[in-house]
């Protein structure tokens, strides 16, 4: 059962954690996901996928693997 915390993570840690899945970022954002919510503003998720979807990261991850992360976060923010 999760806990009632609350977690807001700046755009760039969500980020962070998508491209490296043994970074710090990626490590608090599965533990902000196992403890509570992720509290996501509308702005700041404008400027996720806007962020996410920028040509320069595809070198570093598919358009699906972004889009699967979106879906999975949507279901848990």
């Amino acid at each position: 059962m999760k806990m009632n915390r609350r977690f807001v993570l700046d755009t760039n840690i969500i980020i962070s954690s998508v491209l490296s899945t043994n970074s710090k970022p990626y490590k608090a954002l599965k533990k902000a996901q196992k403890l509570g919510i992720i509290i996501v503003s509308p702005a700041t998720w404008q400027e996720l996928e806007t962020v996410l979807f920028r040509p320069k990261f595809d070198q570093y991850i598919t358009f699906e693997e972004r889009r699967q992360f979106l879906l999975d976060l949507s279901q848990t923010v």
